[in-house]
This record gives structure tokens, C-alpha cells and sequence, in this order.
């Protein structure tokens, strides 16, 4: 908005608002010149003025905002000061761009909020006279202010003053001022009794809160500050601070809760002893809970000197980043070591939370701690340590029965922990004592290459056969994981171990390639018979390289009663869930056998356990894996099958089967000796006379829950099951099938007989084998010969609605026969006629058989139809299609159509087709080489055109030799067309040839939502416009003549563009679209030109035109630089030259006007659509010839 063009009512309504709020104010120097007039603003309680680019000043004269609360200022890039300092001749002491934004001409008694940012000009805010009078004052704001150098300023005039009171200052907050190098600068203190929050963010040079001068460095708050009450202080990517405050300063904060320091790069402490402070012992910070420190690459320790640092509120330090932290206290200035634990005269008895990420600890605490340390500890619950690559272990054992209230241990990626608990040489009494955490729940063990054990105890370094013996209980651990260890440990724990965990709930072991047991009975364990891990609810274990079982030893039964989910993933040795001793793996040993017990099982995952040669033994526990609803069997090279028979009745509630890369497998039910039935219920089932055949004492296979059911790879497979049976599925909806040497897929049971000597399908079904299979994938089968076995009744895959086939030979009538498809996916296959078939009658009666079909995609096919039902259809790379559908084809209920890399065609659909499209909502075609229009023209005469009533969405990208979207002479209406894209189609010059309608259309773009062109609402026109702009860059005669354009350049032209900066000589002829050349600000780009010449253009009625000029802009003089022939002819509506400027043409010498009835002046002020002329001459005063 511009404030000059208020009138008198809105500007008396802003004067007596209480909240103003003026966004992107244009041309204008000073804000509020209109609004401030005496007293005119006391009614004002908020002020927001922002993206105000040229604004240099807020008011004009010295004013008072009595009522004034918040003051927020944003976006005024040029702001030099709230009010000019010069007034009435008046000399200042200070050049305007030195001024501070407030002076004594401004008054905010009241101001209580005030924010300033990105106003690039200002060097500070306030005086510090102008800060004594903002005694309500409450928040302060500056962000993104380059120049920016202090927020108050103490000036020359101002020596008596020696403190700065801000009582009710609660909040400052600094961000992203580059310059910034204090907050207050002068001789003075300043004191914010009340300020309780500080955020400085992104500072660079900011050194201290307060100073008399330049210094380089050093702490942010010194003596000339006094912040008593403050709680949280935040300080991030401040370049110039070495440290925070002194001890002097420090003691002074008892209030501080919260302090943050990040990216300090310079930072070495937080808390520096001064040389001066030798009587201090210890810095007290009663209510501090909360430290962070995060970033700050030479930070060493928080505090440096020899005190005590006492904190009783402190509940959580967080360290991230910091690689030369190596302590919270230090006596001196020294790189750490072995000697400096990081607790090192530290109390922090309330102590719950501890992280620490890359830092250069090599100690938590002493080894021989002091009194104070055990109380210290014994509230500490969560313990993370990442990437602190000098740590060796975490507890002395001499500290270790205080913690008493760890709930959570992580250790992750520290490349020297040896162990977790350290034994002292002093400590030889621990060794015959039991270590309880009594309330660890969860503890991770990760990336720790040089872990040996978790504590030793009676062994010796390289005697542990365990990861974690007896003489440490986890009683309440829940979590359990130990992952890329390269531990000295072939054992996690032993069994009298793994009994004692009673809550365990997740074991998780991931590479770790020593490990050979989870759990191993040792020779001492004779008495223990069964392992009860009673709320083990997961198991994984994965690329653990030399793992052969999960238990071993002589135990009569591994008993799970809450396990659900067991995963074993590239564990390459692993045959054996439990074993009792070690038998080598191989065929014979089951991974299940009857030492497991696991009632409750849901979901098993096994890959790449290469020595598992048998899943399932001839018999397990009576009470097992009846619970078994996912199961994934993956790259398990010796199994023969999956299932023993006697499973099947326990997977009634299977809802997931997928079996991958196998390679040995030849059959998914193994079959046994006696022949057991799964069903006792007999079956027949009825053919012809000669035909029939009893189903008596066939298994029948049923998987009432299975939803999904996948093969792949499995080169070996010849059947489901290798004897006489049949299958069903009730509620399968998926069915894939991949890479198998099968030659067919189904066959219907009644036909056994017929196919003793030929090879069994994969599936023997009935009618109610696959009654609610909704999607089939059958891909890279390239030996199968069928999908059925013989004619496929309609009933059989009645409710088949997706249907993928890729490199599969299709039979010619298989998806003829699927009533109720509506998905086809079709890729590399070689289609022997998709439709019609021999035997099913003429091609209207065929097509009924596919008329849901909705979805068609077709992929590097050689030959294909497209059906006319369809909703979603997309060519991909069909090289060898001339004509994507039959000129008889309808597209009915057609939304989507795409189109890519189909280089054999020229068009894409006849207009019969095109005018069938009356559902299309969106079209795409890309990268088409060969395509020269969309739509084909006919020679038939057409009347009615064609209307794409639903088409919103139209794409055309890359095709480099379309130069239409249709050629034929007939009218095309697109009602809803929201969003054209056009782009790389360099031959395009217009839409069509015909009538164009696109009423929602607002532009064109070449991407997602950038537009090109200028936009005239039509499609024909901006598409011409951009055919003649581009490609011409040197062009210095252009003649048009005769072309269907509105205009030929867009409103305004940069003096620097190519295509006009070059042109010598335009000629427009016969053009009867135009009614107007070009606007009177392009004159200044015609720098060339010198021949112009407009002639028989019937509508033509200005030659120049104005448009979006301010008046200023009106009145300036145009000049022709160097035009020297005009011409004007046969223009029958030509009123004028141009309206309302002053031109002139300083080297024209043959000016030409023939058969212009209507020109009565070259030059006038009325508007465009004025008839009256105001010049009763035809030059006067605003035409300059010389």
C-alpha cells in the first residue's frame, strides 16, 4: 500500500486506532508523515510496520506515544531512525546514519515490548538517556541487524550517568547480529532486577553484556552487569567468548536453572576463576537443573579453578560435541588425562539424567572417590556416553553399590571401553560379592570394539567366558542389546544367569562375530533342567557370523511362554534354536525341535542361516506355534521345504507367508511316510461320465486367516505338495509368485488323472481354492507354459481385480477370463493378441469380459490393444506402438492419462477418441520423439468441436517435434483446466487452429507454479508471443505480418533484454488482433531502433499504451533515441499515437500518416477508453520533433 493514497477517512480511522499494522508500505521515505500530526497517535497502544523496503524514517516530527505498549519493527532494510534529527535548519552533532533508532524527539513512557529486525542501516537503538525513560519496559527483540554494534549507547554528552535501570526487563533476546559486539557500551552499569531469560543466538563478535570500549574477547558478563534474578541464559555461535562469567559473577546467580551454551567455538570454560578470586572455594548454584553444552570445540572443562562447584537442584547435564571437554571442574589449564575424572570436585545430589557425546573424557569418576561421591550418585537413572573414544569403562567397583536408581545404560561407538565395571587393584574384596542393579531396565552395548566383559570378577582379562557372569543381577532388565562388539566373550550369559532375568523382554545381538551362544550351560549347571524365560517377548539376532545356536547345553526344554517374534538374520552357522550339545548343523538337526517350547509365537524371520537345513523337526511341543501369523523365510540355501505335515493345522492363523531365495527348495509341505490327512472329510467332485473322480482320503490343505502368500526364487520348486492333495484359501488377497521353475500355476483337481506323465502345476485347486484372491503377480516365470492348466472357468478367480504379469507367456484367453479385473500391469511380455479369442465370438461380445477393467499400464511391449473401461491408463516405454488405441476406441471413464517414452507415435489419439474423454482429469506426455500434435485431426467436417469438461491438469514436456495439441480447424473448450505446463517443446507455435476456451486458466508455466510469458487469457496468444521471443537474440529486422496475436512484447522490457536492445527496423503488418503495440516504459529497451512502421491492423487504435505507471511515471519524457522513419497506414481506428507523456524524437526525419480517419492528435491526455479527444491539434506541446 502506498499512505499518500489514503483518504481523509481512512487516515482519521488509523489515527484513533489502538492497534496499527502496516505491511509492505511502497515509496514511501517516511511511514507515518500522514499520521502524525499533534497528538494524532495517543490513542496508539500497538505499532507493526514491516517489509517496508524504502522507509528511512516512522514519523516526520518529534512526537509522544503516551499509550504505546509494543513497538515491533521488521523488514525495513533503509530505517536510519524513528525521526530525522535535522528539523528547521537545525544542525546535529551526529551524521543522520550514526543516529541510535530512538532519540529525545520520541517518548514511550509506557513501552513495554519492543522488536527490531532486519533493519540493515542501524548501528544501535537506544542512548542512554533515551533507555533511563523505558522504565516498563519488558522485552527486547533485535534480530538480523548487520550493522548492528550495541543496543545502548552511552554518548559523549552523557558522563554524568554511570547506571542503566531496566527494573521490569524480564527477556532479551539477540539473534543474527553480525556486528554485535555489547549490549551496553560506556562508562556504566546496567541492572534488570527483574530479567529472568537472556537468548543470545548467532553473534559473532559479541564479547560482553557490557563494556567501556574495544576488547578482544573475553567473558559476557562482568562487573558493569547485575542480572540477580536471572534463570535462563542461552548462548549459541558467539565467535569472540572464551568463557561465560567469573566466579564472582557466578555466585551472584541464585536463581540460574537453566543454562545453554552452543556453538561457541572460542568457549574454553563456562565458570573461569580470576587471578583476583583466591579466597573462593566454591561456587554455589542452588537452583541450577538443567546444563547443556553442545558444540563448542575448545571448551575443556565448566569450571576452571581450584573450587568446589555445588550444585543441589541439578538434575540433568547434556554434553554433545565438545571433543576437548574432559571435566566439570579443573584446577588449571591443562589437556585432562587419566587424573581428571569428569566428576572431579562436583556435587550434584539429585543427579537423574547423564549424556555425553564426543567428548575427551577418560574418567567419570575417581577411583577412590570422597565421601561426598556415593550420595551423589545413588539418583542417577539414565546414563548415555556416545563417542567418547578415551573412555575405558564407566564404574570403579569401588562406586559401583551406589548406584542404586540406574533405570537406563547406553554406550555407543567408544572405540577403548574395555569393560563396563573396572576392578581397582585395592578392591580385591569385590570379587566374592554379587553386583545387583536392582532397577536397570534397559541396557545397550553398541559399537564397543574392545569390549571384553561386562566385569570380570574372579577371571582374569582373558578368562571370561561370559559377556555378562553371575556376579552381576539384572533382575528388572527389560532390554537387552549388544551390537557390532567384538567382545573376547564367546557367550553372552550362562543359564543360571539368563534365569535370573525374570523381566527380560527384548535380546537383541548384532555383529558381533565371536559370539557363538546367547546362553550356555555350563559344567557347574547340572542340577538345571529347563530355561523359563517367562516375559521374553523378542528375539533377534543378526550378521553374527560364528552364532550356531541361541542355547545350548543339556537342558530338557527352552521354555518362552510370552515370545512373539524371533528374527534371525545373516547368521551364516546358525542351525539350532537349542541344542543339547554342539552336533554340527546340517539337514538333520531342526531349527525347532522338542526341547523349545513357544506357545505364544507370532512372527518368525529367518535369513540367510545357510546351515539350517529343517525348520520344523518330525514333532515339536504339542502346545507351539498355533499363534504363528507372519512368517518369512529368506535365503536359507539347504531346506528342502518349510512345513512337516503336522504343522499345517497349527497355521490357522497365518495371515503372511513369504518364501524367498531358497535355492534347494522343492516343495513348501513336506511330505511323510504314512500320508497323514490334514481333513478327514471326504470330498467328490463331479465331471463328465468319463471324468469323474472321487476325492476320497486326498489331504485338503486349508489356510483360513493367510492374506498373503509369496515365492520367489525358489528355482528348485516342483509343488506345494509333492502327493495327491488339494488346497484352499478363503482369505487370501494376494498371491505372488517369482523367478520359480514352474510350467504352470494352477490346474484344476478333476483333471489329475489326465496329467500323470506331465509335470504337476504348482497349485491342484477347486472352485474354492481361491475364492477372494483379489491380486496376482506372477513375474520373471520364463519357462511357464500356462497360468491354468486346461480351460479356465470364470468362477475360479472371480473376484481377481489386479493382475500383474511381467516376462510371463500368456495364454491367449487367460485374461479374457477374469470377469471382474480392473488393474493390468503389463511389462516384457510378448502379448500373442490380448483380445479377441478364438472361440468367444465376435469383438463385442469379447469386450464385455473386461468391461471393470480401470487401470491399464503396459511396459516394452511389442504388441498391444487398450480396453475402453479403463480409468487410469499409462504407456511406458512402448518403442514399437505406432498408435496407442484403435481410432474405434472409447475412453468413457478415462481420468488419468500418461504417456512416456513411446517414440513410434505422432499422434496420440483420433479426435473420436479425444472426444470420448469426458471424465480425463489429468494428461502427461513426455519424452515422445516423434510426437507432432495430441490430438489427430479428420477430414470429416466437424461442427460441435470437442469439450474436456473434467481436465484440469495438462503436461507436455520434452517432445521436440510437437507443434500443436491439435491442427484441426474446430473449436476445443476446457471448462476446467486449472494448470498448463509446457516445457523443452521448441516447435510448439499455438494450441490449435480453431476456437480455444480455458475460462479457469490463468497462465502458463514451464514447472510447478513458475509461469512464463505473459499471460492475456489465451493459450494460442502467449504460446505465439513466446515462439517470436525466443531464439532471436541478435535480431535487428523483424516483420510480422499477418499473424493471430494480441501483442507481441510484455508490458514492461528491461533495457538489457536481447531480443528489442538489437532491433533496427519493425515493421507490423495485417496484424488485425492488435489494438496496441507495445507500453510507453519499453521505449527506453528500443535503443536501435530506427525504422517503425504499423500498417493495415483494423483494430489498431494506439501504438503506445500506458499500463500500471504512477503519474510521476506519466509525466516523464520518452525519447526514440535514434528513430528516423515513422509510418502510420491504414489504421481505420487509430485515435492516437500514444496518451499522456511527453515525447520526443530527436533524429526523426520522415514522419508518414496515410488513411488514419480516426487519429485527431498524436499525443493526449484522455483515458483509453475516452472517445473524447482533448488536443484539438494533432501535435502540441508533448510531442518534441527537432
Amino acid at each position: 500500500m502506498n499512505v499518500h493514497d489514503l483518504d481523509r477517512g481512512l487516515i482519521k480511522l488509523m489515527k484513533e486506532t489502538e492497534d496499527l499494522h502496516l505491511d509492505e508500505l511502497k515509496v514511501v521515505k517516511i511511514a507515518l508523515r500522514e499520521l502524525t500530526d499533534e497528538g494524532s497517535l495517543s490513542h496508539l497502544k500497538n505499532l507493526h510496520i514491516q517489509n517496508g523496503r524504502d522507509i528511512e524514517y516512522i514519523i516526520k516530527n518529534k512526537s509522544e506515544f503516551p499509550k504505546l505498549q509494543s513497538l515491533r519493527l521488521q523488514g525495513l532494510p533503509q530505517l536510519v531512525s524513528f525521526c530525522p534529527q535535522h528539523e528547521n535548519g537545525a544542525i546535529s552533532s551526529l551524521p543522520q546514519h550514526e543516529l541510535p533508532l530512538f532519540t529525545e524527539k520520541v517518548v514511550f513512557k509506557n513501552l513495554k515490548v519492543l522488536e527490531v529486525g532486519e533493519c540493515n542501516n542501524l548501528k544501535y537503538i537506544l542512548s542512554v538517556s533515551m533507555a533511563l525513560d523505558l522504565v516498563q519496559l519488558e522485552e527486547i527483540t533485535v534480530k538480523n541487524c548487520p550493522k548492528m554494534e550495541y543496543i545502548i549507547k552511552k554518548g559523549a554528552e552523557e558522563t554524568p550517568i554511570d547506571l542503566v535501570l531496566l527494573p521490569n526487563l524480564w527477556l532479551i533476546k539477540l539473534e543474527s547480529c553480525s556486528e554485535l559486539k555489547s549490549f551496553c557500551m560506556g562508562s556504566i552499569t546496567l541492572d534488570c532486577p527483574s530479567l529472568i531469560r537472556i537468548e543470545v543466538d548467532d553473534c559473532p563478535k559479541l564479547h560482553a553484556m557490557a563494556c567501556t570500549g574495544e576488547i578482544d574477547g573475553g567473558e559476557i558478563f562482568n562487573d558493569k552487569v547485575v542480572f540477580k534474578n536471572l534463570k535462563v541464559l542461552e548462548v549459541g555461535e558467539c565467535n569472540n567468548l572464551k568463557y561465560i562469567f567469573s566466579v564472582s559473577m557466578a555466585l551472584d546467580l541464585v536463581q540460574l536453572e537453566h543454562i545453554r551454551v552452543k556453538n561457541c567455538p572460542k568457549m574454553e570454560y563456562i565458570i573461569k576463576k580470576g587471578a583476583e578470586e583466591t579466597t573462593i572455594d566454591l561456587v554455589l548454584l542452588p537452583n541450577l537443573w538443567l546444563i547443556e553444552l553442545d558444540s563448542c570445540s575448545e571448551l575443556k572443562s565448566f569450571c576452571m579453578g581450584s573450587i568446589t562447584l555445588d550444585f543441589p537442584s541439578l538434575i540433568r547435564i547434556e554434553v554433545d560435541d565438545c571433543p576437548k571437554l574432559y571435566a566439570m571442574a579443573c584446577t588449571g589449564e591443562i589437556g585432562g588425562g587419566e587424573k581428571t575424572p569428569f566428576f572431579n570436585k562436583v556435587l550434584c545430589a539429585k543427579l537423574q539424567a547423564l549424556k555425553l557425546y564426543s567428548t575427551d573424557i577418560q574418567k567419570l569418576w575417581p577411583d577412590k572417590p570422597h565421601s561426598a561421591i556415593p550420595s551423589d550418585v545413588q539418583n542417577l537413572e539414565f546414563i548415555v556416553v556416545y563417542r567418547c573414544h578415551k573412555l575405558k569403562y564407566i564404574f570403579p567397583s569401588s562406586l559401583i553399590k551406589s548406584f542404586v536408581g540406574l533405570i537406563g545404560l547406553g554406550l555407543l561407538n567408544c572405540q577403548n571401553v574395555e569393560e563396563i565395571i573396572f576392578t581397582d587393584e585395592s578392591a580385591t574384596t569385590l570379587e566374592e560379592e554379587v553386583i545387583f542393579f536392582n532397577k536397570l531396565e534397559k541396557l545397550n552395548l553398541v559399537m564397543l570394539p574392545k569390549l571384553r566383559t561386562f566385569w570380570r570378577g574372579e577371571y582374569s582379562e582373558i578368562d571370561a567366558p561370559f559377556l555378562i557372569n553371575q556376579k552381576v543381577v539384572f533382575k528388572y532388565l527389560t532390554d537387552l542389546e549388544v551390537s557390532r562388539c567384538n567382545i573376547s566373550s564367546k557367550y553372552i550369559f550362562n543359564v543360571s544367569m539368563a534365569l535370573e532375568l525374570v523381566q527380560l523382554q527384548v535380546i537383541k545381538v548384532k555383529n558381533c562375530h565371536t559370539i557363538e551362544l546367547i546362553i550356555k550351560k555350563s559344567a557347574e549347571e547340572t542340577t538345571i533342567d529347563t530355561l523359563s524365560l517367562r516375559n521374553l517377548k523378542m528375539i533377534k539376532l543378526e550378521s553374527c557370523s560364528e552364532l550356531t545356536c541361541f542355547c545350548m547345553g543339556s537342558i530338557t526344554l527352552l521354555q518362552c511362554p510370552s515370545l512373539e517374534e524371533i528374527e534371525v538374520n545373516d547368521c551364516p552357522k546358525m542351525y539350532a534354536m537349542a541344542t543339547p550339545r554342539e552336533e554340527g548343523g546340517g539337514e538333520k538337526t531342526p531349527f525347532f525341535n522338542d526341547k523349545v517350547e513357544f506357545p505364544r509365537l507370532k512372527s518368525l524371520k529367518i535369513q540367510g542361516i545357510g546351515k539350517c537345513g529343517k525348520i520344523w523337526d518330525d514333532k515339536a511341543r504339542v502346545d507351539s506355534f498355533y499363534e504363528l501369523t507372519h512368517i518369512w523365510v529368506l535365503d536359507c540355501s539347504r531346506l528342502l521345504n518349510i512345513f512337516p505335515l503336522y504343522m499345517v493345522e497349527r497355521l490357522e492363523k497365518l495371515v503372511v507367508l513369504r518364501i524367498r531365495v531358497c535355492e534347494s527348495l522343492e516343495e513348501i509341505i513336506r511330505a511323510d511316510d504314512d500320508d497323514r490327512l490334514h481333513s478327514t472329510e471326504s470330498h467328490t467332485a463331479t465331471g463328465t461320465s468319463t471324468q469323474s473322480i472321487e476325492l476320497k482320503s486326498i489331504p485338503k490343505f486349508v489356510f483360513p486367516k493367510l492374506q498373503t502368500l509369496s515365492l520367489v526364487v525358489l528355482p528348485k520348486l516342483k509343488g506345494f505338495y509333492s502327493k495327491r492333495h488339494t488346497t484352499e484359501w478363503p482369505s487370501l488377497k494376494r498371491l505372488l509368485v517369482g523367478g520359480c521353475k514352474v510350467e504352470t500355476l494352477a490346474g484344476e483337481y478333476i483333471n489329475f488323472q489326465e496329467t500323470q506323465g506331465e509335470s504337476q502345476p504348482l497349485f491342484w485347486v477347486t472352485q474354492e481354492t481361491f475364492p477372494n484372491l483379489q491380486k496376482l503377480d506372477l513375474l520373471e516365470i520364463g519357462n511357464m507354459k500356462e497360468i491354468w492348466h486346461g480351460p479356465l472357468p470364470n468362477q475360479y478367480f472371480f473376484n481377481l481385480t489386479s493382475l500383474l504379469l511381467t516376462s510371463v507367456t500368456i495364454p491367449n484367453c487367460f485374461i479374457q477370463s477374469l470377469p471382474n479385473l480392473k488393474k493390468l500391469s503389463v511389462e516384457r511380455v510378448a502379448l500373442n493378441g490380448l483380445f479377441p479369442c478364438k472361440g468367444l465370438g465376435d469383438e463385442d461380445e469379447h469386450a464385455g469380459t473386461l468391461a471393470n477393467l480401470k487401470e491399464l499400464r503396459l511396459s516394452e511391449l511389442s504388441l498391444t490393444e487398450v480396453f475402453c473401461n479403463l480409468e487410469i491408463l499409462q504407456a511406458l516405454g512402448c518403442d514399437k506402438l505406432k498408435n496407442l488405441v484403435p481410432s474405434s476406441v472409447s475412453f468413457k471413464h478415462l481420468t488419468t492419462l500418461q504417456v512416456s517414452q513411446c517414440h513410434g507415435f505422432k499422434n496420440l489419439v483420433t479426435f473420436t477418441t479425444g472426444k470420448s474423454m469426458v471424465q480425463l482429469t489429468r494428461m502427461t506426455v513426455t519424452d515422445c520423439e516423434m510426437l507432432e500434435e495430441i490430438i489427430a485431426s479428420t477430414t470429416d467436417e466437424v461442427t460441435d468441436g470437442i469439450v474436456f469438461s473434467q481436465l484440469k491438469s495438462l503436461e507436455l514436456v520434452r517432445l521436440p517435434t510437437l507443434s500443436r495439441f491439435c491442427s484441426g480447424n474446430y473449436t476445443m473448450v476446457f471448462p476446467s483446466l486449472e494448470e498448463v505446463i509446457i516445457r523443452q517443446c521448441p516447435k510448439i507455435k499455438f494450441f490449435t487452429k480453431g476456437k480455444l476456451s480455458t475460462p479457469m486458466l490463468h497462465g502458463l508455466q514451464s514447472t510447478k507454479d513458475e509461469y512464463v510469458g505473459r499471460w492475456e487469457g489465451d493459450l494460442n496468444v502467449i504460446l505465439q508471443q513466446l515462439f517470436v521471443e525466443k531464439g532471436i537474440p541478435s535480431l535487428e529486422d523483424l516483420e510480422l505480418s499477418s499473424i493471430n496475436i494480441q501483442l507481441v512484447w510484455k508490458h514492461k522490457l528491461l533495457p538489457t533484454c536481447s531480443y528489442a536492445q538489437n532491433l533496427t527496423c519493425l515493421t507490423i503488418k495485417g496484424c488485425h488482433n492488435f489494438n496496441r503495440l507495445f507500453s510507453s516504459s519499453m521505449v527506453k529497451s528500443f535503443v536501435q531502433l530506427k525504422t517503425l512502421k504499423v500498417e493495415n491492423c483494423e483494430n489498431m487504435e494506439n501504438v503506445i499504451f500506458e499500463k500500471e505507471l504512477t503519474k510521476e511515471e506519466m509525466m516523464n519524457k520518452k525519447t526514440f533515441r535514434v528513430l528516423e522513419f515513422l509510418s502510420l497506414k491504414d489504421l481505420p481506428r487509430l485515435t492516437r499515437f500514444c496518451n499522456g507523456n511527453y515525447f520526443e524524437f530527436p533524429l526523426l526525419t520522415s514522419l508518414s500518416i496515410e488513411t488514419c480517419p480516426t487519429l485527431k492528435t498524436f499525443i493526449s491526455d484522455a483515458e483509453e477508453n475516452n472517445s473524447e479527444i482533448a488536443s484539438p491539434t494533432l501535435f502540441n506541446e508533448k510531442v518534441i520533433l527537432h
